[in-house]
């Protein structure tokens, strides 16, 4: 191969890396990161039995998921915008229930009144993950897309 046509391919191979950087929407380059932060955040918290939890261990926990959900808000774009404000809407009357409890009340005393609740909330995430994911396309390393639950990568 003559230097002229390495020249051409190196020149046609940086024109292509160059178009596909201006295709990147560099909105998503900060959404995923703050959608993994939000998903480890939400899943810890969805893992946790809350039977042993007071009312303000509780809400404090919920406060932590709505720190995340308001990070993910502020790097996300428009076309996100309703299922996410939708999830901190869930998260809000979810927070406010359990803090119109006093602080050391057991699970036995809110549960009844937050069962619905957590049920709206699982929707409302299970809405927000299926928006996001498929932007944030999948991890480097695995190839299943970020926040999903099983192998296969469906959500």
């Amino acid at each position: 191969m003559g230097t002229r046509t390495l020249t051409g391919m190196r020149a046609a191979g940086l024109v292509a890396l160059a178009t596909m950087a201006a295709c990147v929407d560099h909105d998503e380059l900060a959404l995923c990161p703050a959608f993994v932060e939000y998903v480890i955040v939400y899943d810890t918290l969805e893992a946790t039995d809350p039977s042993g939890a007071t009312a303000g261990a509780a809400a404090e926990a919920i406060d932590g998921v709505i720190g995340e959900v308001r990070q993910l808000r502020s790097v996300a774009g428009q076309r996100y915008r309703t299922p996410i404000d939708r999830l901190e809407d869930v998260l809000e009357d979810l927070d406010r229930t359990l803090m119109s409890f006093d602080e050391g009340d057991e699970y036995e005393r809110w549960e009844p009144l937050v069962n619905d609740t957590i049920d709206d909330l699982r929707i409302a995430d299970d809405r927000v993950r299926a928006v996001i994911r498929p932007a944030c396309l999948a991890q480097a390393v695995g190839g299943s897309p970020i926040g999903s639950d099983d192998e296969s990568g469906d959500a």
